[in-house]
């Protein structure tokens, strides 16, 4: 029996039915993927949101301010230390399980900043940002947010503060914004413990606040999803 050979046409129109499978397909696997890193993501933060926790329970429900010098990571002058290096001198997170818990996934990260705790999720600004006791901040516990996704937008990369209303100082310029990083979405760990998937539209609406110097305030700027600019929610 003679074998039939495929024609051109043939191997052309299996070709494109190829092609046309893969189009289909890598987009619905670009989405799993990001999926996937945004609940990563959301299992990082209620992990630190844990360490917090068991930090507060040992200093009489406070927690530590995050600012600090960029100078060091290890403290300036004044002893301010990075929130997240508070966190592992004490023990609360393994130093060995640092880099990966405290990054987002979906954060573009160059290597040389892989290493450095002041390229992590973003805490609210201020030498008294967490100075408030939860018994001070009942009505809003729920919506207080203490760290999350965070982007500076003039270092293109995320920050360990974060600046929540606009401000057009060049010095507040390398700070971080809430970032939407996951479809148009940031996440934030709040005061509760509980994570929150946060658009734009609903931090205007719901008033999502952040610790600030012995109060509260309402978040009014984001950087979007690109990391290019942060929004005025006002």
């Amino acid at each position: 029996m003679k074998q039939r050979n495929f024609t051109l046409i043939e191997l052309l129109v299996v070709i494109a039915i190829i092609a046309i499978l893969a189009s289909m397909l890598l987009p619905v696997l670009s989405q799993a993927r990001k999926k996937s890193q945004a609940t990563r993501c959301t299992s990082n933060l209620r992990q630190i949101g844990v360490a917090i926790n068991l930090y507060m329970a040992d200093w009489d429900s406070f927690f530590r301010s995050q600012n600090a010098t960029t100078a060091s990571e290890n403290g300036d002058s004044a002893g301010r230390i990075l929130w997240p290096v508070v966190l592992m001198k004490n023990k609360y997170i393994e130093k060995s399980n640092s880099l990966d818990l405290f990054q987002c996934p979906s954060s573009p990260l160059t290597e040389a900043r892989q290493e450095s705790p002041f390229y992590t999720y973003g805490a609210a600004y201020g030498n008294l940002g967490f100075s408030l006791k939860p018994s001070e901040t009942q009505k809003v516990l729920t919506r207080l947010v203490l760290a999350g996704d965070s982007w500076a937008v003039s270092k293109q990369a995320p920050q360990f503060r974060m600046w929540f209303t606009p401000s057009s100082s060049s010095s507040r310029a390398d700070y971080g914004r809430p970032y939407l990083v996951h479809a148009s979405r940031g996440n934030m760990l709040c005061g509760d413990g509980h994570v929150a998937a946060v658009n734009r539209a609903e931090m205007q609406q719901e008033k999502y606040y952040y610790p600030s110097d012995e109060n509260v305030a309402q978040i009014t700027a984001a950087a979007d999803g690109g990391g290019q600019f942060y929004y005025d929610l006002r």
